[in-house]
């Protein structure tokens, strides 16, 4: 069975982007379902037709932290699309995996009507989305879908801390960790230099390659999930080092991203809300504080809760590639 994953966010070299394509394509593996396409984030299909397959059985979009006010990012609009595409060029089914809903207009409801599978990485957004009369199924972040044990604990450093999808917010948190004995500043995204962008395209191009292939040798090692086990606590802006805090039970404070998807897996999982910060609040961080006792029974739950999601999740695509099939 052929199968085109869309939206792959490998190609922001971002640690957490790299482990949720990783888990899903093991899952996909375990299926025998062959993975003839992967279409990277942000780019627009719409204008390369040419080099789609001929011939597919499943289209999944890995939605993550993509869809969110549809209403000035055409790119919302590029992956809602999909279906479409799905149905006219190849006859079979379009899943939509792993996703943060937020703040679309009512236009975006309406082509998801047109998926046959809405699977939510939050509780409420499968809530916002239900609320439009459609369905969608809740499972954690695929982040959360693999392997988790990275060896005992050996305590480096007092603190960890990541930069943000906010400009300032990671400028304020570059600066903390400057200040900070014991502390380790590590940004989600070790090969992405935003200073490439002035240079001459004749440069940029080779450079780029450079850092994606030293970035992907990073994130194989899977440096940071050790990094943050190693460390005391974590003060992250970044969705995906608060999940890695979850599975490393690192004890975390998080400033809020773009949207409320932290928030979202904060509560999911059933910490206290407090270690979530407002943006304009970044300026109060402190010391993360340890989890509570009940905190790291909601841990054990959620993490429990992953290891059936995962079963489930690949039962369900089970069922739509033999849907495709007969």
């Amino acid at each position: 069975m052929q199968v085109a994953i869309f939206n792959d966010t490998t190609t922001t070299r971002h640690y957490g982007c790299y482990r949720v394509m990783q888990n899903l394509l093991t899952l996909l593996t375990e299926l025998d379902a062959e993975v003839i396409l992967r279409w990277p984030v942000a780019k627009d299909w719409r204008n390369n037709t040419r080099s789609l397959p001929t011939n597919l059985d499943l289209l999944i979009i890995n939605g993550e932290g993509t869809l969110h006010h549809s209403n000035n990012r055409p790119r919302v609009q590029q992956l809602t699309s999909l279906p479409t595409l799905a149905t006219t060029r190849w006859g079979c089914p379009t899943a939509l995996i792993n996703s943060t809903i937020h703040d679309n207009d009512p236009a975006f409801y309406h082509d998801l009507l047109n998926f046959d599978y809405i699977s939510c990485r939050d509780a409420a957004s499968k809530s916002l989305i239900e609320s439009y009369g459609l369905e969608a199924t809740h499972y954690p972040d695929l982040s959360f879908l693999g392997p988790r044990d990275i060896g005992p604990h050996t305590a480096q450093y007092e603190t960890l801390v990541t930069d943000s999808v906010l400009p300032t917010v990671t400028r304020t948190l570059k600066r903390f960790a400057q200040t900070r004995p014991q502390t380790i500043y590590m940004p989600m995204q070790p090969g992405k230099l935003p200073w490439t962008k002035k240079l001459p395209v004749a440069v940029r191009a080779p450079l780029k390659l450079a850092t994606h292939l030293y970035a992907t040798q990073l994130l194989n090692s899977d440096a940071f999930m050790r990094t943050l086990h190693n460390s005391e606590g974590l003060i992250t802006g970044r969705f995906h080092a608060a999940a890695y805090a979850i599975m490393t039970r690192t004890p975390f404070i998080a400033i809020e991203s773009n949207t409320p998807k932290i928030s979202h897996l904060v509560n999911d999982v059933g910490l206290n809300i407090s270690r979530v910060l407002r943006p304009e609040h970044v300026a109060d961080i402190q010391t993360p504080p340890p989890f509570t006792e009940e905190e790291e029974k909601q841990i054990d739950n959620y993490l429990g809760f992953a290891d059936a999601a995962r079963k489930h999740l690949k039962n369900d695509i089970s069922a739509l590639l033999r849907a495709s099939a007969s």
